[in-house]
């Protein structure tokens, strides 16, 4: 196994260990565990956007293995891993414009005009009905027809997960669904922060170039040239600053920051 791979199993390690150690908490330090919870939600953050996500993109020759991972990142992110892939894939079709299921842009008639980071990051359960996007999705062709069969068999392993633990501690399915909430929140700003929405950066990404956060994260500041390459693995990313998709301050922080400042722009879509 390369060095790169077990840095990135890192993520998801220290996500599941969190959350044990959280769950060993509840009965005698619960406001301990909603510490560690929180914790968890944060390494579940990374764990979505480097290593689930790396297995988007490339997968084992094993199909084995891919099964067996992915019902484990299904647990880990608390929804079926083949939806959070095809979310993905979309991602990619469209490149946060409209047509992208989870864009940074919303329609206003014939404009197209800035989601609020913090509502965008909140509201996430809200931004559109699984369903319909399966439906898109095999309409448009970036999806196979097996496809919506393996998220069924995924969702049964998460709700199966749940029910251990509610026979176990109903606090522990308490937990379980706080972390599920708050990681994908910060997932959503994360997202954010990577596809600010500029008038001049409608499509592709941005970038966060410091070179100890993309040590420690695998690359993962170079969302834009993902974008432009995602067929090239993070440790073999191009440096492009010169192009000008730079991010001031990693991604889940300069979401908030573009709100604060409020950059309004709105933007006629052809």
């Amino acid at each position: 196994m390369r060095r790169q791979h077990i840095h990135m199993a890192i993520f998801p390690a220290l996500e599941a260990s969190l959350f044990g150690v959280a769950v060993l908490q509840i009965p005698q330090h619960p406001l301990f565990a909603i510490g560690l919870g929180l914790l968890t939600a944060a390494a579940l953050n990374f764990t979505l956007h480097i290593t689930v996500h790396y297995h988007v993109h490339f997968k084992s020759r094993f199909s084995i293995v891919n099964e067996l991972a992915q019902m484990g990142f299904s647990i880990l992110i608390g929804l079926p891993f083949h939806y959070y892939q095809m979310l993905h894939i979309n991602h990619h079709v469209y490149d946060n414009r409209p047509g992208d299921f989870t864009s940074t842009w919303k329609a206003l008639g014939d404009r197209i005009v800035q989601r609020n980071a913090v509502a965008y990051s909140l509201l996430w359960p809200f931004r559109g009905r699984a369903r319909h996007q399966v439906r898109a999705a095999l309409a448009e062709g970036y999806i196979a027809k097996g496809h919506p069969g393996k998220m069924r068999r995924q969702g049964i392993a998460v709700l199966t997960f749940v029910a251990l633990l509610a026979w176990l501690d109903w606090r522990y399915v308490i937990l379980y669904y706080g972390i599920f909430y708050v990681g994908w929140s910060l997932i959503s700003l994360h997202n954010y922060g990577q596809h600010l929405p500029h008038q001049s950066r409608l499509e592709l990404g941005n970038s966060f170039y410091s070179g100890v956060y993309n040590w420690i994260f695998v690359n993962n500041g170079l969302h834009y040239e993902h974008h432009r390459d995602p067929q090239v693995p993070y440790w073999d990313l191009l440096d492009r600053r010169d192009e000008n998709r730079n991010n001031e301050w990693p991604h889940t922080v300069d979401g908030v920051r573009f709100t604060i400042r409020e950059e309004k722009d709105s933007v006629t879509w052809p």
